[in-house]
């Protein structure tokens, strides 16, 4: 078992549009940063394949490097917001939402360590409901590591119901016995 999938489900109604926000800033159609890929890879720290001892470290890097391009293109998130503060162009954190139908979905979400505590995640999450709210989703989905407490904690406080756990696996082959057995 390589991780505990924690859904958590907050439903849209009674959202209205969203604030202006100035630290907030839509990237979709923007080519990736050194720092947003830096905190993208970031993002990642608890998940199944940063957590597999049979996966390379640079192998689960790659991956969240080719999640955050694909949703920055459009071909699997619908919007990627970066809080930035006021005169600077640096990401202090994302978050990506994906739609389908009547539901819609943080894919990612991370806040830098130095910028935590100043109710960033929050701000990110609220941006999210309003977003998916605005283009006509019912519900906003989450699904996180289950040892991620503080990320837990944050949609909770943000209103989102536990509404599943289960339990990941990874199973390996082993390719050099299959590969010289008859």
């Amino acid at each position: 078992m390589v991780d505990l999938k924690t859904t958590f489900v907050r439903a849209l109604t009674g959202l209205g549009p969203a604030a202006a926000e100035p630290a907030l800033r839509p990237l979709r159609g923007t080519a990736l940063t050194p720092a947003l890929l830096a905190l993208t890879i970031a993002s990642g720290w608890s998940s199944r394949f940063r957590r597999d001892p049979c996966l390379p470290a640079a192998k689960a890097d790659a991956l969240y490097e080719i999640w955050i391009r694909r949703s920055l293109a459009g071909e699997i998130a619908d919007q990627v917001f970066a809080w930035c503060d006021n005169g600077s162009d640096q990401p202090l954190g994302f978050v990506t939402i994906a739609l389908r139908e009547d539901m819609g979905s943080i894919g990612l979400i991370a806040v830098a360590p130095a910028a935590r505590g100043r109710g960033i995640g929050a701000s990110l999450v609220d941006a999210a409901l309003r977003h998916a709210s605005a283009k006509g989703a019912q519900r906003l989905e989450v699904v996180t590591q289950g040892a991620n407490q503080e990320a837990c904690r944050l949609y909770q406080r943000c209103g989102f119901t536990l509404a599943q756990r289960s339990r990941v696996f990874h199973v390996w082959a082993d390719l050099e016995a299959a590969a010289t057995s008859p």
